[in-house]
């Protein structure tokens, strides 16, 4: 997985499935981390991109759920839908997705995983009536 060559260190796995060994060690993996970051210069986002598509696999959801509570998250509220969403968390998803300023990727996001009623509110809240129509052809008899 993670090996030291004469000149070199290699990292013989999926970067994703790394970053989730490298999770599930915490403190140990902590410092494999930050020394495999200076090696490979990610940038921060990049980095917290992968570390939280490893705490996803590794089944961590108190973790990523931080991410998704904080204010100014190191990526896009977009992507830890979209994580959330990959992994069947649509509870976790939706709460992501609510926390993205622009409507119009917010109702499409919304429509796209069923969630009628949250799509419904934001469309009136963002003055997005457009979308109604989509939800409409898409959504089950109620929304009618």
């Amino acid at each position: 997985m993670y090996k030291q060559t004469k000149d070199k260190q290699v990292v013989d796995a999926p970067l994703t499935d790394f970053y989730q060994i490298l999770t599930l060690k915490e403190k140990e993996g902590e410092a494999q981390i930050r020394d495999m970051l200076k090696s490979l210069k990610f940038s921060e986002k990049h980095h917290f991109m992968m570390a939280i598509r490893g705490l996803a696999i590794a089944s961590k959801w108190d973790d990523v759920v931080h991410f998704i509570n904080m204010k100014k998250s190191p990526v896009t509220y977009s992507f830890l839908a979209e994580i959330c969403i990959e992994h069947g968390k649509v509870p976790l998803a939706v709460e992501a997705i609510k926390k993205i300023s622009d409507y119009d990727e917010k109702i499409p996001m919304l429509i796209d995983i069923g969630q009628w009623r949250d799509a419904i509110e934001e469309s009136f809240q963002g003055k997005r009536l457009e979308y109604l129509d989509d939800i409409r052809q898409k959504g089950p008899a109620f929304v009618e």
